[in-house]
């Protein structure tokens, strides 16, 4: 399952003629979810030892690989985060990590900070990136931050 937004599933669709295993996978606009369906939610039960994702290697020095990552492991990573940062509760995060990549999620969205800010990833790529990524800081105060090697 591929859980996006409806515009980005409408740029996504024209691609499924050159990734034909997209149009396989069951796609969810999570924005046109009607409320009314909140009361056909089911607590799934999720332990610690409950798989929570596959997380892929990025196959740079070998074929990519998946690990099985528990909803404890993302726990105890995000812990570790949190006590390796200092991390509180005003903790302000800028970060151009994505939230699928293991860093941005368990620093980013699982972690204490009461903010978080994360840059667009297409921002990378553009001239002046890293000023950018200086201003943010500024601009909201950014009490931790995490991205990409910038070669001036």
């Amino acid at each position: 399952m591929a859980l996006t937004t409806a515009a980005i599933l409408s740029d996504i669709e024209s691609l499924f003629t050159q990734a034909p295993e997209l149009r396989k996978l069951r796609w969810l606009a999570t924005d046109t979810v009607a409320d009314s369906l909140a009361h056909e939610w089911r607590d799934p039960a999720v332990t610690r030892n409950t798989l929570a994702l596959l997380q892929y290697t990025s196959g740079s020095t070998a074929e990519p690989k998946g690990v099985m990552i528990s909803h404890g492991n993302l726990l105890h990573n995000s812990a570790y985060i949190n006590r390796l940062f200092a991390l509180i509760a005003d903790s302000i995060t800028v970060t151009w990590l994505p939230a699928f990549h293991d860093m941005g999620l368990t620093m980013g969205s699982s972690s204490r900070c009461t903010r978080e800010v994360r840059l667009p990833d297409a921002a990378g790529v553009l001239s002046h990136a890293a000023d950018r990524w200086l201003q943010a800081m500024s601009r909201y105060k950014a009490t931790i931050s995490g991205g990409p090697k910038f070669r001036v």
